[in-house]
């Protein structure tokens, strides 16, 4: 019945999207609740559900929490961009490692031939986060929902105004300058959510 009631249920006064709103937007933290918050709203955006993009820009514009929210995920974008730049340097010195080991083991001729397997020993919290991030912003324009398309690059009237576009693109370039292995898979969530900003087309973004 939630999912079927988008907005309130009629009896209680449910209004999950300004939950999840506020509870992306107060938490500073990545929790697994801020995590279920973002896959809650995710699944109730799936397939361009326009009913639901006009509740959360609801929200997002009028509702309490709505400029916190926007912040938060473009300060998990930002942090991402560290994380990414961090888990090169990791990757390499995990591959060399890697590497050196092999070296010992075999006959320089055959390793050339071949190349290990490297998996990061460090966990990168923010990465699970930083790809729903992506995938929320996809999901809120996909269709080709023009005003969420403008509302996220600019928030009018809004007390901090920020640009999730700009914060997007700016997580794609380091993405691509840091490229390794254990990160190619973000790139699905990336591409993703900037083809939405774009789709219509919208030459703004």
């Amino acid at each position: 019945r939630i999912f079927c009631t988008p907005v309130r249920d009629a009896d209680h006064g449910i209004n999950l999207p300004a939950i999840i709103v506020h509870l992306i937007g107060s938490t500073t933290r990545e929790t697994d609740l801020v995590r279920e918050a973002f896959n809650l709203a995710i699944v109730l955006l799936t397939g361009g559900n326009q009913t639901m993009q006009e509740a959360f820009l609801e929200e997002f514009s009028h509702g309490y929490g709505g400029e916190a929210c926007l912040e938060r995920m473009q300060e998990l974008l930002f942090e991402g961009k560290l994380e990414v730049k961090e888990s090169q340097k990791h990757y390499k010195r995990e591959r060399e490692m890697a590497l050196r080991g092999v070296n010992k083991r075999r006959n320089p001729v055959l390793q050339a031939k071949s190349v290990p397997t490297v998996h990061l020993i460090r966990a990168f919290k923010s990465t699970i986060c930083v790809r729903q991030v992506l995938c929320l912003l996809h999901m809120l324009c996909e269709g080709g929902n023009r005003r969420f398309q403008d509302y996220l690059s600019v928030q009018a009237g809004a007390q901090n105004s920020v640009d999730l576009v700009q914060a997007s693109l700016m997580y794609m370039q380091k993405w691509q300058e840091c490229l390794h292995p254990e990160i190619m898979s973000i790139g699905c969530d990336v591409f993703g959510a900037i083809t939405e900003f774009v789709v219509g087309p919208n030459s703004a973004n």
